[in-house]
């Protein structure tokens, strides 16, 4: 015990008083009788008192994560300090099994040994944490019995050991599998597989499961009863498919072990949650059911793009399921490979409404459609339906590979140009365009990229957006803007009516004065305004979110549109 805080006494048998030592309460009862009659606390119930620490610990769980910093070092041991107040509080605690049911390693094997011993039969949380001992190995094996969750972390040296005692033994109560392999540590200390028959094919309580870096064995009969599955077999190639063949349950031919999913799909029905990174199958020609997963509430691909587009294509998703798709091309690869993403994109998407955010590059572009009953999006915050990461439920990203050369017919507008066409069925009322990276490639037909949104009334752009969206506008900016593109394709007077249903206009992080070839932005702006006006399609709303402008410049804008919201900018403020 003296590698441990002194504080942290383990012993049952300690108490905080060494007086009366007389007979003491069965092992399952709680205390009757307080030491302590005349105190305010021991008229409460031993039940009562019990109720309130299991609340304090579920709120502060004992842990060294995170470190603080105590007069005896580097601990902190949460709710169970409530056990050094007094012998009747300590009774009350050691003799409730479900205390001590968040097992740690994290304080060391004593106190690991203690808590087992006092959590008794009752169903446990286990989380490991890498460097695992052949002590802690059997403690868990020897607990499988009555674990409920369990979560393996970096389970570094004896990663065969730990599969072979623990992951082949019968877990009858296990409800939650979570295993985290890192990928900065060698593949010899890694448990990169699991086993085939995981847990002895006797978990018939599992529910969730979730790997990362390491391959799920697709044939398992446990995973019928999944509702949760979350596979990420990481490499330092993210999006690469597992290597290695199996042999086929139908013919026995001998196919990639990564197709066994298609033979999975169908045992899994059950499905609540399904994301799947660096584990898709390679293409192939070869007919496989197509599943019907009708509980399906969030789906989420990532890997190579036609393996994303044949795996989607054997599940029927339910119409409010949450999809998120992360698409890599490759060198090799063509935008046509990503044909299948309209139309399931438009099926995804049903007679609701959205607002829309477009985040693209050079090398990338994304597209979020957040369901919005309500059209009146223009008093909507950037970080309610612009900001980067933040899900919709309809997600897309399509991007070249890393650190690779583009595939030869790769364009970021040319791919805009079809979603924007292929979504026009969908209801979307509000649009949000950012460009991402530090430099802005002017495109000519910018504004025919973003002409198949018609309908929509509510418009987010960046700096670099505007330039192009004001020369779509304003025969005036045309002219003095024009050389920034190629002059044979600029806008004709058919396409200054683009969006020509638009009511509001938002702009993020506008510097006004910043001049262009002798035209400022706040001149582009007012022409671009002017010009609507004239038109008969005067914006009702500008809104200038962190844009730093004068109050005059402010004024004269006022004048072109009824409703003017200005953030100013963080250093004007």
């Amino acid at each position: 015990m003296a590698n441990l805080p002194y504080s942290l006494d383990l012993s049952s048998d300690n108490r905080a008083s060494k007086t009366d030592e007389g007979p003491r309460p069965p092992h399952d009862d709680l205390p009757v009788k307080p030491p302590y009659e005349h105190s305010t606390i021991s008229r409460l119930p031993s039940e009562l008192i019990a109720l309130i620490f299991k609340a304090l610990a579920a709120a502060h769980r004992e842990s060294i994560y995170p470190y603080t910093w105590g007069q005896r070092g580097w601990h902190r041991l949460g709710w169970i300090r409530v056990t050094h107040v007094c012998r009747y509080w300590r009774e009350i605690a050691i003799q409730n099994s479900s205390l001590w049911c968040s097992i740690d390693t994290g304080l060391g094997l004593p106190f690991l040994e203690e808590q087992l011993a006092r959590s008794k039969s009752s169903p446990i949380s286990w989380s490991i944490h890498s460097d695992i001992s052949p002590r802690q190995i059997a403690l868990v094996s020897q607990h499988l019995f009555h674990i409920k969750h369990l979560s393996c972390t970096d389970l570094l040296g004896r990663p065969g050991e730990f599969a072979e005692k623990v992951l082949t033994r019968p877990a009858p109560l296990l409800e939650r599998l979570t295993i985290t392999e890192s990928t900065y540590s060698g593949q010899s200390q890694l448990l990169t597989i699991l086993p085939s028959g995981i847990f002895a094919d006797s978990t018939p309580s599992l529910r969730c499961l979730s790997i990362r870096g390491a391959q799920l064995p697709w044939l398992l009969p446990t995973l019928s009863n999944l509702v949760e599955l979350k596979i990420n077999a990481v490499t330092t190639a993210l999006y690469s498919t597992p290597s290695g063949s199996a042999c086929s349950p139908i013919n026995g031919r001998p196919i990639p072990a990564s197709s066994l999913i298609y033979y999975a799909l169908p045992q899994m029905r059950s499905l609540r949650t399904l994301h799947l990174a660096a584990c898709l199958p390679e293409p192939t020609t070869e007919g496989h059911e197509i599943v019907d997963m009708p509980y399906l509430e969030d789906l989420r691909l990532t890997g190579e793009v036609t393996s994303c587009g044949q795996l989607i294509n054997h599940i029927i998703i339910p119409p409010r399921c949450r999809l998120l798709l992360h698409c890599v091309l490759t060198p090799t690869g063509r935008l046509g490979d990503a044909e299948f993403i309209v139309p399931l994109l438009v099926r995804c998407a049903g007679s609701a409404k959205y607002a829309t955010t477009m985040l693209f590059s050079d090398k990338n572009v994304s597209l979020s459609l957040h369901e919005s009953p309500n059209d009146d999006a223009a008093s909507m915050t950037l970080d309610q339906w612009c900001t980067p990461g933040l899900l919709g439920r309809i997600n897309l990203a399509i991007r070249c590979e890393d650190n690779a050369p583009q595939p030869p017919d790769w364009c970021s507008y040319t791919l805009i140009s079809k979603l924007s066409e292929g979504l026009s069925p969908v209801d979307i009322h509000s649009l949000s365009i950012v460009w991402t990276s530090p430099a802005f490639e002017p495109y000519r037909l910018w504004h025919k990229a973003f002409k198949a949104f018609h309908n929509i009334r509510h418009l987010h752009v960046c700096h670099f957006s505007m330039v192009m969206l004001a020369i779509a506008w304003s025969p005036v900016v045309r002219d003095a803007w024009g050389p920034l593109l190629d002059q044979e394709q600029l806008p004709t007077a058919e396409d200054l009516r683009a969006f020509p249903h638009l009511a509001s206009l938002s702009l993020l992080a506008i510097t006004p004065d910043q001049n262009f070839l002798g035209l400022t932005f706040h001149e582009a702006l007012q022409e671009a305004l002017i010009e609507r006006k004239n038109s008969d399609m005067a914006l009702q709303k500008l809104s200038l979110v962190r844009c730093k402008m004068e109050e005059d410049e402010v004024e004269h804008l006022k004048e072109l549109v009824p409703t003017l919201r200005w953030e100013k900018y963080e250093d004007e403020q």
